[in-house]
């Protein structure tokens, strides 16, 4: 994914921007939806949807700002995606020219609104829904909106969108100041969409949290930034905030850098003499090692107890015959968000360079089966990122990146990502 030249969305340091919303979203959205993401700035969440509703599915996804819009087509494009229809237009209550103030400190900030604060700004197209989707029969199922207060102007213009499309669901962002500058009064709009049968659920990203909210609470909770709307009685149990830790991987250059965000508290599995975070859980009764256990049997750790769990070249040294245990414990002892990452050798692209390098049989029996110097270290399963992703799937987690080694082309990082949000639809 390309990124803005600000990283407005940090995603560079936290791999996951806005982790409560993006979880309502993968579990809201479904294969063959059709979806709208309002505000889809460089596409973070017009990705996460395109995959969500398939080769059945659409998404619409809008985004005023060219630069904005062209990393939005740029991202697309990369993914190879055809099931996206980009428009570079504002969506607000009136279908014509609008003027947008440019952010140059955030690019996730422009905004339709004035802010008095002196912003350059540029004429844009803008469109009503109501006009936009007038002739459109397909029914609309979910819609994400965060354009910087204009949330409530974009209802104001699909009134007649919302009556033909009734139970299409919303995640919207909520900051009552920016809707007023919009010259919108915030409890009138939210008591809109009640009047019309939602239930509201104020989200707060900083408490983790997500509760059913009167408009009052919503607009007297400081820390409630987005609003989830929905005609369902939904449950949700959501994991405590975690601090995070950024976990850097450098090339030996240092000419490439990999940032993955862990979660606090932190366990290292298999980090021997030189861990990398404590505690440390290692077979090795060493000074370093906090909890001496064998990785191959169920971890002597209670449920869901830690933030992350990482591993520095251990999962390939385990036996093929419990790497899925391994995998089911890690998933077990980590809090409801959190994650488990792991370094280590990408079997597939080894035995690829071993055959096209012919490598002399000594250096390729090191590569694929390690050095075994020791006991050890002796390589007792083959992993291929196709393969990691389905074991750990299996073993719980709901969502697996592999990231290339910025260090070595026969090495991977899986990073295995365990569902923050049990959501139940009544």
């Amino acid at each position: 994914m390309f990124l803005d030249s600000l990283d407005s969305l940090l995603l560079k340091t936290y791999d996951v921007y806005e982790p409560i919303e993006t979880e309502i979203i993968k579990k809201m959205v479904k294969h063959g939806d059709t979806v709208l993401d309002i505000g889809a700035h460089i596409g973070y969440y017009t990705l996460i949807l395109a995959k969500l509703v398939g080769k059945s599915g659409k998404v619409f996804a809008f985004e005023p700002n060219p630069d904005n819009f062209a990393l939005l087509k740029k991202n697309i494009e990369l993914n190879g995606y055809q099931n996206v229809v980009l428009e570079q237009k504002a969506v607000i209550n009136k279908t014509g020219k609008s003027e947008l103030h440019l952010c140059k400190d955030n690019t996730g900030d422009h905004r339709i609104s004035w802010t008095g604060d002196g912003r350059e700004k540029i004429d844009v197209d803008a469109v009503r829904l109501d006009d936009y989707f007038s002739e459109y029969d397909e029914n609309i199922n979910f819609i994400k909106m965060d354009i910087q207060g204009c949330e409530c102007l974009a209802l104001q213009g699909m009134s007649a969108f919302l009556q033909k499309n009734n139970n299409v669901a919303i995640v919207m962002e909520l900051s009552p100041e920016l809707i007023k500058q919009t010259g919108v009064d915030p409890k009138r709009c939210l008591q809109s969409l009640i009047d019309d049968g939602y239930n509201l659920y104020g989200i707060e990203s900083d408490k983790c949290d997500v509760k059913r909210s009167s408009v009052n609470r919503l607009l007297d909770t400081s820390s409630i930034t987005d609003v989830f709307c929905t005609k369902s009685v939904v449950d949700f149990e959501i994991n405590p905030g975690m601090p995070r830790i950024p976990l850097m991987v450098r090339s030996i250059d240092g000419d490439k850098t990999l940032l993955i965000g862990l979660f606090a508290p932190v366990l290292e599995v298999g980090g021997g003499g030189v861990p990398t975070f404590r505690p440390c859980m290692d077979i090795r009764p060493l000074p370093t090692v906090d909890i001496v256990s064998n990785l191959e049997e169920p971890f002597p750790i209670q449920d869901e107890f830690f933030g992350s769990v990482f591993g520095n070249y251990v999962i390939e040294h385990l036996s093929w015959r419990k790497v899925r245990q391994f995998v089911s414990e890690c998933h077990r002892i980590l809090k409801p968000g959190s994650k488990c990452v792991m370094v280590t050798a990408n079997t597939k692209a080894q035995c690829i360079r071993a055959i096209n390098e012919d490598l002399p049989i000594d250096e390729a029996s090191s590569l694929l089966f390690g050095g075994q110097d020791y006991p050890d270290n002796t390589h007792k399963n083959f992993l291929s990122p196709e393969y990691a992703i389905k074991i750990f799937k299996e073993g719980g987690f709901y969502d697996v990146i592999i990231h290339p080694h910025p260090a070595s082309d026969t090495d991977m990082i899986i990073e295995a990502i365990k569902s923050s949000a049990v959501i139940r639809i009544g």
